[in-house]
């Protein structure tokens, strides 16, 4: 990820299988349940306009958020154990005049038989010096739980 962007990453790790875990990230139908709404932040309630199949660079789609608001994902790279993609073209009234663009990485493997490590890292571009230092404030407040959640229903759909 580019150096100028504010960054979180967290990883969980848990019972699960590689292919469990790939098939929960690229099924458009689950992301509602995987990215919930969790306290100020919204969840993912639909996905829109998909081009491409996700999995295979070049895809995108919208992303339609509890609150009303989207944002647009483009698929950077996806391989064995990765999964990278771009954000933008916010609505939230907030995140557009906080971030130009966002960026996320999933990274996942095997750490025994059943037994998988993931780690997702997003970072957010800001537009300025204020926006850099509201978004080191708030992603360790708002963004840290949002992503624990997340990769916890991630790994319990991979442990299926």
């Amino acid at each position: 990820m580019p150096p100028h962007m504010v960054l979180m990453s967290r990883s969980a790790e848990g019972p699960g299988l590689t292919a469990s875990l790939e098939r929960a990230l690229y099924d458009d139908e689950l992301m509602p349940h995987i990215f919930t709404a969790q306290g100020l932040l919204p969840g993912v309630a639909a996905l829109e306009d998909i081009r491409g199949t996700w999995g295979h660079p070049s895809s995108s789609r919208r992303l339609r958020l509890t609150d009303g608001g989207s944002l647009l994902e483009h698929l950077q790279q996806a391989g064995p154990g990765l999964l990278s993609y771009r954000a933008d073209d916010f609505d939230s009234w907030l995140l557009k005049r906080l971030a130009h663009q966002s960026q996320g990485e999933f990274r996942w493997e095997r750490t025994g038989e059943r037994t998988l490590r993931c780690t997702w890292t997003y970072g957010f571009q800001p537009r300025g010096a204020l926006s850099r230092l509201l978004l080191k404030v708030l992603l360790p407040l708002l963004w840290k739980p949002y992503m624990d959640g997340a990769l916890s229903r991630l790994l319990a759909l991979s442990a299926r």
